[in-house]
């Protein structure tokens, strides 16, 4: 499953339009999942309605801006022990500032004597390590965030 820039953000627009708090979609083998975070003010899910304000006083938004990146989990698509690294390789798959792209191998989950790949769903760049290597993780679980481009960063590539 390819899923492009524009419809991450059409997916976060109809989000934030709606009282859905998590919004996965995929397929067998890859997901992303959306997910409010209700617990800040400020999130930029919510409106200062949102945040017990009228509203009024707050600037307008500038159309013309370039939206900040979005953070977006990479989520194991099994259970087992999460690897960072391919058995006897001394180098992690992925590391923190590392670009990923679309359907890129970013670790590994062992269970039993199987190895089982975890791809992203979207390219990006590593931002955060959410799993230690040699930790047991549960289906859908995070293992690693993405700082996603802005929209400007990939219209100007030919």
């Amino acid at each position: 499953m390819k899923i492009d820039f524009p419809q991450i953000e059409s997916l976060i627009r109809r989000l934030a339009n709606s009282s859905v708090q998590v919004l996965e979609w995929g397929d067998g083998h890859t997901m992303l999942r959306l997910r409010r975070d209700g617990g800040c003010a400020g999130s930029p899910l919510e409106s200062p309605a949102d945040q017990g304000g009228s509203g009024a006083g707050v600037a307008p938004i500038d159309a013309t801006a370039q939206p900040a990146p979005l953070p977006l989990e990479v989520t194991a698509d099994a259970v087992g022990q999460w690897l960072d690294r391919a058995p006897f390789q001394p180098e992690p798959m992925v590391d923190i500032g590392s670009r990923v792209e679309v359907g890129q191998l970013v670790g590994l989950l062992q269970a039993g004597p199987i190895l089982l790949p975890v791809r992203s769903a979207v390219s990006g760049v590593v931002a955060t390590l959410l799993t230690r290597p040699g930790v047991q993780v549960e289906y859908q679980q995070a293992v690693l965030q993405l700082q996603t481009p802005r929209a400007a960063d990939t219209e100007d590539r030919p």
